[in-house]
C-alpha cells in the first residue's frame, strides 16, 4: 500500500476519534459500557428513553429519592415529573413526598387530582413558575388514571414559605360565618393579610405598573406588615382556643391546624437559625422524618421524594454538597427506621451537574476529574441516568450515598440564584439583632478661634483632635432588609487652660457633648461575622466653655472683651448635625470590634451663647470635621 493510503486512513481514524462520543469511561469495570446518546427526554418521554439502566434495577424498592441542587430549577421540575411517571409504571409509586409544607402540598394536590384552575391559579402566584408547569403536567398524567391510581403530593416539610401558608389558611376559612369573639381578631387577619400578599406582594401586574422608585423603597424598607409578625400571634392564639377554632372551621379543621403546627415547628426552627445554632440543621430533618414516617403508615404504594441533595444521602452527611455541617440526612434515617423495616427499600439518586463547582473543592479532589470526564462525553442539554455499580472509582467515593446518578448537563437557571433551600426566607423573622459598642476616637474640630482667644502658650491644647468617648446602640432585623438604627452618645474630657499673670489667674475649660441619631445600610447583610455599613445621622452636639476669673480685673488675652466682667462665664456653642457615616465591624461570636467614620456637617450658627443669647464679640466655632473612632463591643439577638 501507497503512503498516501495509509496517511489518509490515519487522518480518517483520527477524525473519527474527535467527532465520536467515547462509550466507556476509564473509571468504569471492563464489561459495563455506557451509551452517552442514551439520554432521558425532559419533554414527551411515553416510552422513558434514558430509562435503560433501570430496567435491570429491583422495583420492591419502596422509597426512592433524588437529591438536586435547587439552582438548577427547570431542569429539575422536568426531571422530577418523568421519574415520577416512570416510578409509577414500574416500581408502583403513587406518593410524591415533597421538600415543601402541608399548605403548598394541599395546594398541588388538589390541582393535579381535581384539575379544578382555582388551585392552579394560587400555584402560578405563589411559586416559581416551573413549579405550576410541572403540576400541570401532573395533572393531565392523573386525568388518565383510575382513583385509586392516581399520585398524590405529600408535604413533609416546614411551613418555611409563610406567604403560602397563610394564603392556604385563608382558603379554608368560611366566607359568610362568624368566629367567636376570642379568635375572630386572628381570622379577620388571616384573610387581610392574604389580600394584602395578592395585592401588593404576588401581583405581577402591580410589579409592571408601579413606579420604579416606589420599588425601589420597599426593597429598602420592606413591605408595610410583618408576616411574621401577623403568624405568631395567630399560633398563640390557637393554642389556647383549639375548640373555637375546631367549632368554626368544621372539616376544614384537621388541614388548618396541621398548618398551624407547621408554623409553629418553623417559628421554633427559625430560633434555632437566628441564634446560629447547629440544632437548626438536625432539627429539619427530624422533622420531616418524623412526617415520613406519619405518611408512611398511612398510604399505599411506593414514594418518590427529589430533595435537595442533603437530604438525599444515605449515608450520615459528612461533606460531598452539604457544607461544612455532619448530620444523619432524611434518606440515612429512613433506612435506619426502627419503626419500618426500610434497610433494603430506599433507592437513592444524586443529581449532578455539569456547571456545578462542587467537585473542584477539597473533598472531591479523587473524583473530581473523573466526573468532568463524564460530563466532557455528553452534550450539553442532556440527562443521563448513570449506574454507580459500574464504576470502581466513582462507586467507592458515592456508592454509600446514591445507588444512581443523574448527570445533567442543562444550564442552571439565571433568575433562580441558590437560595439557601428556603423558599421566602425573609418571610421569618429571626429576633431582633443588636450591638452595643463602645468608641474612643478623635473629632477633628476647627479650634483655631477659640485657641486664638488664649495666649500663645495655650495655642497647642486646641491644634489636636478632640478625643471622644463614645456608646452606641444598633438594632436590626431581617425585615429591616439590611438596614440598622443606631443612637450614639459621646463626650470629650475636658480641655483645661490655666493663664496666669501678677494680677491673678483664669481658668478655661472646654468639654463636648455629642449625640447621633443614625441610619446605615449593611452591604453584606448576608454575611454574620462581617458588617460593612454606610449611611447617614443627624444630631444634637453642643460645646460648653467655662471661665473662671480669680481677679476680676484680670487682663489676661481669654478676659478681654470677651469674659467681661463676669467671675464665672459658661458659654455654650449648640449645634443641629448632619453626617455620612461609614463602619466596618468584626463580629467573633458574642464579641465585636471594628472601626468607624463620621463626616459631620455643621447646620447651624458657629457662634457662641451666653445665658442663651448670642455673644457679639465672641469666636465662632463649626462641629464640621471627621469623626474617626475604633470600636468595640457585644453583639446579641433579643
Amino acid at each position: 500500500m501507497s503512503k498516501f493510503y495509509y496517511a489518509s486512513a490515519l487522518c480518517l481514524l483520527i477524525a473519527l476519534g474527535l467527532t465520536l462520543k467515547p462509550l466507556t469511561s476509564i473509571a468504569q469495570t471492563e464489561d459495563f459500557v455506557v451509551d452517552f446518546s442514551d439520554t432521558i427526554r425532559l419533554k414527551k418521554n411515553k416510552k422513558f428513553k434514558g430509562y435503560t439502566v433501570f430496567d435491570s434495577a429491583d422495583w420492591k424498592k419502596k422509597v426512592f429519592m433524588a437529591g438536586e441542587n435547587h439552582t438548577y430549577l427547570e431542569s429539575n421540575s422536568r426531571l422530577w415529573v418523568q421519574n415520577i411517571k416512570y416510578l409509577h409504571k414500574y416500581a408502583g409509586v403513587r406518593n410524591v413526598i415533597m421538600e415543601h409544607g402541608r399548605s403548598s402540598s394541599w395546594l398541588i394536590n388538589k390541582y393535579i387530582t381535581t384539575g379544578d384552575s382555582q388551585y392552579y391559579h394560587v400555584i402560578k402566584k405563589y411559586m416559581f413558575e416551573e413549579y405550576a408547569t410541572a403540576a400541570n403536567k401532573l395533572m393531565k398524567f392523573n386525568r388518565k388514571l383510575d382513583s385509586s391510581e392516581m399520585v398524590q403530593v405529600v408535604g413533609i416539610d416546614l411551613e418555611r414559605g409563610g406567604y403560602g401558608a397563610i394564603k392556604v389558611l385563608s382558603m379554608l376559612i368560611p366566607e359568610d360565618d362568624v368566629a367567636h369573639d376570642s379568635i375572630d381578631l386572628h381570622i379577620e387577619s388571616i384573610v387581610g393579610m392574604a389580600m394584602y400578599q395578592d395585592k401588593k406582594v404576588f401581583n405581577k401586574d402591580r410589579e409592571d405598573d408601579e413606579d420604579e422608585i416606589e420599588k425601589i423603597f420597599e426593597r429598602i424598607l420592606g413591605t408595610n406588615y410583618s408576616l411574621m409578625g401577623t403568624i405568631k400571634p395567630i399560633v398563640d392564639n390557637f393554642a389556647v382556643h383549639e375548640q373555637h377554632y375546631q367549632d368554626f372551621l368544621g372539616e376544614n379543621f384537621p388541614l388548618f391546624k396541621e398548618i398551624i403546627i407547621g408554623l409553629r415547628e418553623t417559628i421554633r426552627w427559625r430560633n434555632y437559625d437566628a441564634s446560629k445554632a447547629v440544632q437548626d440543621y438536625v432539627f429539619r430533618e427530624k422533622y420531616m422524618y418524623k412526617r415520613f414516617l406519619q405518611e408512611y403508615g398511612a398510604r399505599k404504594g411506593g414514594f418518590y421524594g427529589q430533595f435537595g441533595r442533603c437530604h438525599s444521602s444515605k449515608r450520615k452527611v459528612d461533606g460531598n454538597s452539604c457544607e461544612w455541617y455532619v448530620f444523619k440526612s432524611l434518606a440515612h434515617r429512613i433506612k435506619n427506621s426502627r419503626k419500618f423495616d426500610l434497610d433494603s427499600a430506599v433507592v437513592t439518586m444524586g443529581i449532578m451537574y455539569k456547571r456545578e463547582d462542587l467537585y473542584r473543592k477539597e473533598d472531591w479532589a479523587d473524583a473530581h476529574s473523573l466526573i468532568e470526564e463524564l460530563f466532557d462525553s455528553l452534550d450539553d442539554r442532556r440527562v443521563l441516568l448513570y449506574d454507580l455499580k459500574g464504576d470502581t472509582v466513582l462507586s467507592e467515593y458515592l456508592g454509600e450515598d446514591y445507588d444512581y446518578l443523574f448527570l445533567n448537563s442543562n444550564y442552571p437557571d439565571k433568575e433562580h440564584p441558590y437560595y439557601r433551600e428556603d423558599f421566602d426566607y425573609n418571610d421569618y423573622d429571626a429576633e431582633v439583632s443588636g450591638k452595643i459598642v463602645y468608641s474612643h476616637g478623635m473629632y477633628d474640630i476647627d479650634f483655631s478661634s477659640v485657641s486664638a482667644v488664649h495666649s500663645p502658650e495655650n495655642h497647642a491644647l486646641f491644634d489636636s483632635p478632640l478625643t471622644i468617648f463614645g456608646l452606641a446602640f444598633t438594632t436590626g432585623s431581617p425585615e429591616m432588609n439590611g438596614l440598622t438604627s443606631t443612637t450614639y452618645f459621646g463626650i470629650s474630657p475636658t480641655l483645661s487652660a490655666v493663664e496666669t499673670d501678677t494680677t491673678g489667674s483664669v481658668t478655661s475649660n472646654l468639654r463636648a457633648f455629642i449625640y447621633k441619631s443614625i441610619l446605615t445600610y449593611d452591604l453584606l447583610a448576608g454575611v454574620k461575622f462581617l458588617d460593612v455599613e454606610i449611611g447617614g445621622s443627624v444630631g444634637y452636639s453642643q460645646l460648653t466653655w467655662k471661665v473662671v476669673k480669680e481677679n476680676p480685673n484680670a487682663p489676661n488675652p481669654v478676659s478681654s472683651g470677651f469674659v467681661g466682667d463676669r467671675s464665672v462665664a459658661v458659654y455654650r456653642n449648640p449645634a443641629i448635625t448632619a453626617g455620612l457615616v461609614g463602619n466596618v465591624d468584626i463580629n467573633l461570636g458574642p464579641l465585636t470590634i471594628g472601626g468607624s467614620l463620621m463626616s459631620v456637617y455643621d447646620l447651624s450658627k458657629k457662634d457662641w451663647r451666653i445665658d442663651g443669647e448670642i455673644t457679639q464679640q465672641g469666636p465662632q466655632t463649626s462641629f464640621r470635621g471627621f469623626l474617626t473612632s475604633a470600636r468595640v463591643g457585644f453583639n446579641f439577638e433579643f
